[in-house]
């Protein structure tokens, strides 16, 4: 099988041009199907392309590794398919991303596959934030305050330690403390279920620096008091007698209402009446004791006020309404009470177990991502020791490039910053050296507000820049890609008229938004369907009683019957598809959903039920191709070589490319002796077994990405033989 060709350089657009100037630093706005992928990948080249600046002088910071991994392999097949390419097809693609693209400039364009191949580290630095992050710190462990030979942990392995760490919380906490740590973590639970309990925790324990701020016994309490908005000099019920004493309230008022309760002449009023009577007569403490009952005399049980009108008495509404703000604020000001005194509980078991898996780490030599953020950011900043590092990696790196810009949380940002402080200011930036910033990222994708991330952020930090590089006497060019070469008319002027009505405050956008627009042909359409809430069930009469589905809830009921009727209309009714030339078909549709739910299994038995056609929900088991197969046996043999299966099937895989009888013939051997052994005493077989050698000599030394990687784009070629 021969490599996949390189993807074509389509002509940028006079706004991608501008995004892709060597020399410039850009802030750029690039909506999802704007082309973003293919700037990011012309910019790199256009930089390589500029004198003074090699490979290894650029620095690509992406939010996932799969981001990383389709950047450097979309940059080296453009470039490895540029060696031997005709001058008249690769003059073409160099005018298309603004290049050079004269005769005498083609052969540095030819060099550029080999000078990233030379590069030190083995090519281009295209990275997440994340990784980036861990190779410095493996640079200078010891001056980040780590074991030298830290691992990163992640995935399931961080998992297992959390509740490991957990397990042996509770185990040495005493179990005869009243409110001590377990009856805390009790009550958590209780409070928020046994996962939501756990996840709590968890969230503490990615937030270590925080939690350490918090202060611990009572202070925990006031700080809680004031995270809701609440300033105690005492206990809330001492604190709500003192609101309810004669001094403060309004006698007046409170007997104005009795008065017209009582003269109503019904027994609601007159109970009413009696109940405000009752509680005038009490003690301030009985009567803070007491709120609830009085709130009722002018709430409903929901907690909305009693419309209640009085024809003798036009004022009463009013007077009411005053009553009831009142006593709301006191019920309120109790509710919130309660809610700091369990948060404060909640947050002393999470300083507590933060601080015990912090330790856990630190004996294991673990770290895990929140670590290598937070552990850059400080050894970059830290006073002495920060500047030179920042000078050691100041002498290679002279171009950032952040992909998925609003995904960056402040911490990230802070470690930015720090690389490129010494870019518009100083000896750095007098040596005449080009030093650039490019930034890409799109406020309606930001959607990683648990990490940290917010689209404030990502405008607070463009605005940071931009003042920084203007006292460089330099500029920060804010470009926007708006034309999209994805979707149709009909979707983008669905997505501007939401983002109108949204404004640009709420995408935390100091301006205007840029509208969006398309080329492409006018099709499509978007329909809206009533949502559905749990509320209203109860009017509407929809849903399904059926015994064998009684367990489901309602709205998810109601849901499905909707999805199901609105493809049978969809189907009846058959409209033409432009795109396809031909009237719609039920293999036409496709449902998505935002998670393999019994929802999934629900829609299906609907569309089931009123005879369309389904092919059922779509189940990807990642195991089974085999491919991928291929790849579980390179494991299991770095893993154990002494795995004679799992090396015979990567023997007869086409990573190794044996046929069955190369496996008969030359894993022939006295029974006992390992597979491995026999064949690597072999001679004439060390070309055959150099793939297998390499992958043993990189096992120790990379991440299970970085392993598979190797494989799949290394020496070894395995994603062309795959």
């Amino acid at each position: 099988m021969s490599d996949p060709e390189p993807k074509k350089v389509h002509q940028l657009t006079n706004a991608q041009q501008a995004a892709v100037e060597p020399a410039d630093n850009i802030w750029l706005s690039a909506s999802a199907g704007s082309g973003k992928t293919q700037v990011l990948s012309a910019r790199v080249i256009r930089l390589m392309l500029s004198p003074q600046v090699r490979p290894e002088n650029l620095l690509c910071l992406t939010f996932t590794k799969a981001a990383a991994a389709e950047m450097a392999d979309r940059i080296n097949r453009k470039l490895a398919s540029w060696v031997q390419m005709k001058d008249g097809d690769l003059a073409a693609e160099l005018r298309a991303i603004g290049a050079d693209y004269s005769k005498q400039k083609l052969p540095a364009a030819r060099k550029l596959f080999a000078e990233v191949l030379d590069a030190p580290g083995g090519g281009l630095q295209i990275m997440t934030i994340h990784s980036f992050c861990q190779s410095l710190l493996e640079s200078f462990p010891e001056e980040a305050g780590l074991l030298p030979g830290f691992e990163a942990i992640e995935g399931r392995a961080k998992d297992k330690l959390l509740s490991d760490t957990l397990a042996e919380l509770l185990s040495d906490a005493p179990a005869e403390e009243p409110d001590g740590l377990i009856a805390k973590i009790q009550q958590l639970s209780l409070d928020m279920g046994e996962a939501g309990a756990f996840a709590f925790l968890c969230r503490c324990a990615d937030r270590p620096a925080v939690l350490r701020s918090l202060p611990d016994g009572q202070g925990m309490l006031v700080a809680a008091q004031r995270i809701v908005g609440l300033s105690l000099d005492t206990d809330i019920e001492t604190a709500l007698a003192a609101l309810c004493s004669d001094d403060v309230i309004d006698r007046t008022l409170i007997s104005q209402i009795a008065q017209s309760n009582r003269a109503w002449n019904t027994s609601t009023g007159t109970k009413r009446a009696d109940q405000i009577a009752i509680w005038l007569s009490r003690d301030p403490e009985n009567r803070a004791a007491t709120l609830d009952d009085l709130h009722l005399c002018w709430s409903t049980k929901s907690g909305t006020l009693a419309q209640q009108y009085d024809k003798k008495d036009p004022s009463y509404l009013r007077l009411a309404q005053e009553a009831f703000d009142w006593t709301t604020s006191l019920v309120e000001m109790r509710i919130l009470a309660k809610y700091a005194e369990r948060l404060a509980s909640a947050l002393i078991a999470g300083k507590a177990f933060a601080a015990r898996f912090e330790r856990a780490k630190h004996e294991r030599g673990l770290v895990d991502f929140d670590d290598l953020i937070s552990n850059a950011a400080a050894l970059l900043s830290r006073p002495g020791m920060g500047e030179w590092v920042r000078y050691k990696l100041d002498q290679r790196i002279d171009h950032i490039l952040v992909d998925e810009a609003q995904d960056t949380n402040a911490a990230q940002w802070d470690i930015i910053k720090a690389l490129t402080a010494d870019y518009y200011s100083g000896l750095a930036a007098k040596e005449g050296r080009p030093r650039t910033l490019f930034a890409v990222g799109d406020y309606k994708q930001a959607i990683y507000g648990f990490q940290g991330t917010d689209p404030e952020r990502y405008e607070e930090a463009g605005n940071d820049f931009k003042e920084r590089i203007a006292n460089g006497d330099s500029e920060l060019k804010r470009l926007t890609l708006a034309q999209s070469f994805r979707s149709t008319r009909p979707i983008l002027d669905f997505v501007n008229a939401v983002i109108d009505g949204l404004g640009p405050a709420v995408l935390g956008i100091n301006g205007d938004i840029a509208q969006h627009f398309s080329e492409l042909p006018d099709i499509g359409s978007i329909s809206l369907m009533k949502l559905v809430s749990p509320k209203q069930f109860d009017s509407d009469g929809e849903g399904d009683d059926d015994a064998d589905e009684n367990w489901l809830s309602e709205e998810k009921l109601v849901l499905a019957d909707r999805i199901a009727n609105h493809v049978r209309e969809l189907i009846d009714h058959s409209p033409y598809l432009a795109s396809k030339k031909r009237r719609l078909v039920p293999g036409d549709i496709l449902i998505l959903l935002r998670k393999r739910t019994d929802l999934a299994g629900l829609i299906v038995a609907r569309l089931h039920a009123l005879n369309v056609p389904v092919a059922g929900i779509d189940r990807l088991q990642i195991s089974e191709p085999i491919a991928v197969q291929d790849l579980l046996a390179a494991i299991r043999f770095a893993l154990q070589p002494d795995d004679d299966l799992s090396l015979s099937a990567l023997l007869v895989s086409p990573l190794i490319g044996w046929s069955q009888q190369d496996l008969l013939d030359y894993g022939y051997r006295p029974k006992g002796e390992p597979l491995w052994k026999h064949l690597r005493e072999q001679d004439a077989l060390a070309a055959d077994l150099a793939p297998l050698h390499a992958i043993l000599a990189s096992v120790d030394f990379s991440t299970p990405y970085a392993f598979l990687e190797q494989i799949l784009s290394g020496p070894t070629q395995g994603r062309r033989k795959l």
